[in-house]
């Protein structure tokens, strides 16, 4: 008879700090630092494994996982149902032993156990609603690193392992591997691409190089790849690719940088020969980091000024860019233009101020004072 009231007591205690600490909506239903015995009592009068994210108050990818993936209802169906699910700081209470012993060293990671608290795999870093419930399946089915590790070590090669063994060494930080054996495996493969989603995921997450040939065959394809797969992440894929490898032509020797003239030209060619999502936004900005890499503030200012004439700017661009200008050498053209600027936007935001752009009333003021300082 005691030990009946022993589990109904333990069984309602499971319920109720679930229900206490569960996220608001439909999401994932976690424990809030729980003491780890009490984890575990709870876990074994479910009768289920254990999911621990570990976390920290400080960790920006731990604070997007929770408002942004784990609230969502598809997740939240499938873990609830499957684990005992708990968040602990690792930098609180029971935490700094916790990550000593499972060999947390960032964050967020999260720890798969069995309900005796025995650990079955572990996975490193955010990732979208589908990506986590893809790694927790490979956990599931008993496809850890170690599993995949043995299998590699004995000489299975074949696509669908690569592209999962891969992704795992991913997942627990061993991105170097991860990355050759990427490459590797993806090496004239451009024709593939469109009939294998694993090898396109893997495209998406290694291929970062605008002159890549699998980067390079995709962008003249994008249309089918487009009607093949989402089109908004191909857009923002070749977005992310080109605005990153400006800075790649430019050499610091001493404290000037010489620039690559031929690269630089060949990259700007290469970026306008096919449609590309923000072009004229990922041009612009290329052609301020030039200006800026050459000290050439006259020029940037020339620069933002043709912007300006053909789009709307945001305050906060108006203001970057007003700023930076101004603490640069120029001439008092440029100065006068910028002024200019600053005094237009100043005087429409004084005629309509709003909730959003008051506060820019004091830093355009603040602005044309150091622009115009007393004698």
């Amino acid at each position: 008879m005691n030990r009946l009231l022993k589990h109904i007591i333990v069984t309602l205690l499971a319920c109720w700090t679930t229900i206490k600490y569960a996220q608001q909506g439909e999401g994932v239903s976690f424990l809030d630092n729980p003491a780890w015995q009490s984890l575990l009592t709870q876990a074994q009068a479910a009768n289920k494994p254990i999911l621990v994210d570990c976390y920290t108050a400080w960790c920006g990818p731990c604070k997007m996982m929770v408002s942004q993936v784990f609230t969502q209802k598809k997740l939240g169906d499938y873990l609830n149902g499957r684990f005992v699910c708990a968040k602990i700081d690792m930098e609180k209470g029971e935490g700094p032993e916790l990550a000593k012993k499972f060999s947390v060293k960032a964050f967020p990671t999260f720890l798969y156990l069995t309900k005796e608290g025995t650990l079955m795999n572990s996975a490193v870093g955010g990732c979208t609603a589908d990506e986590f419930i893809e790694r927790t399946e490979r956990t599931l089915s008993g496809k850890t690193l170690e599993v995949l590790q043995t299998k590699y070590e004995g000489g299975e090669r074949s696509e669908e392992f690569m592209v999962q063994y891969i992704v795992t060494l991913d997942e627990h930080m061993k991105r170097k591997e991860a990355m050759q054996l990427a490459l590797e495996l993806l090496e004239g493969k451009e024709k593939e691409l469109l009939e294998s989603k694993g090898l396109y995921d893997l495209f998406f997450r290694y291929i970062r190089e605008p002159f890549h040939p699998l980067f390079r065959y995709v962008q003249e394809h994008q249309d089918e790849f487009k009607a093949q797969y989402d089109p908004q992440q191909l857009d923002d894929k070749l977005y992310q690719v080109w605005s990153a490898h400006a800075s790649d032509f430019f050499k610091q020797e001493g404290s000037v940088y010489k620039i690559d003239e031929e690269g630089l030209n060949r990259y700007f060619e290469e970026m306008t020969r096919f449609p590309l999502f923000k072009g004229d936004e990922i041009m612009l900005r290329n052609h301020l980091l030039v200006a800026e890499y050459q000290r050439d503030w006259n020029k940037y200012a020339q620069i933002c000024n043709e912007a300006i004439r053909k789009q709307d700017v945001s305050d906060g661009i108006l203001y970057n860019w007003a700023s930076r200008i101004g603490n640069g050498t120029i001439t008092s053209a440029t100065r006068k233009m910028i002024t200019g600027w600053v005094k237009k936007r100043l005087s429409e935001i004084r005629k309509n101020t709003t909730a959003e752009n008051y506060r820019y009333i004091a830093y355009y003021e603040q602005l044309l004072a150091s622009f115009n300082p007393k004698k």
